[in-house]
């Protein structure tokens, strides 16, 4: 009988000095691919409300490592780089959305820095991230220039409080 008493005492005090993992999380951020949507002529810009995204985020939360608010630059994982070296971006634009807790936050563009067009939107080259493993998320391409005028919703406090939460947050 001690035995047994004894054993669950010691198995108490074992589950009691576990540390726990965080199960409660703020909300989660994640990247869609839009498969369809409509420009507002002559701009670049994304009328988001005819935004139509793929099923599965292209990036997801987990494959967010840290988000540096000061260069707009989100670290990913070797998945979600893998994930980029495995998608065709055409010389252009492959659109996307971020989403935080469901709502869609801000759009822009997938444009690769070897294009010799402008986009006065936002913009990520995806040849920089799939070898840099990070994603800078850029007020235009090749920046913003005069004249341009675009909404920035990057460093949008429900991207920050969620990011914070998890500690991805670079302060």
């Amino acid at each position: 009988m001690r035995l047994i008493l004894l054993t669950l005492a010691l198995f108490s005090i074992l589950i009691a000095s576990c540390e726990r993992k965080k199960t409660s999380r703020e909300g989660e951020i994640h990247i869609y691919l839009l498969s369809d949507h409509e420009s507002l002529d002559p701009l670049w810009e994304i009328d988001e409300s005819t935004i139509v995204t793929e099923v599965s985020p292209f990036i997801k939360y987990e494959d967010i490592l840290s988000y540096d608010p000061k260069n707009h630059t989100f670290k990913i994982s070797s998945n979600a780089q893998e994930n980029l070296k495995g998608k065709e971006f055409d010389i252009h634009t492959r659109a996307f959305v971020l989403v935080a807790n469901l709502e869609n936050i801000y759009t822009g563009y997938f444009w690769a820095s070897y294009s010799s067009a402008i986009c006065p939107w936002l913009t990520i080259d995806p040849i920089h991230a799939r070898y840099a493993g990070e994603l800078r998320v850029e007020l235009g391409y090749p920046g913003l220039m005069e004249g341009m005028s675009i909404p920035d919703r990057r460093n949008d406090e429900r991207i920050l409080s969620i990011l914070r939460h998890d500690q991805k947050l670079i302060e």
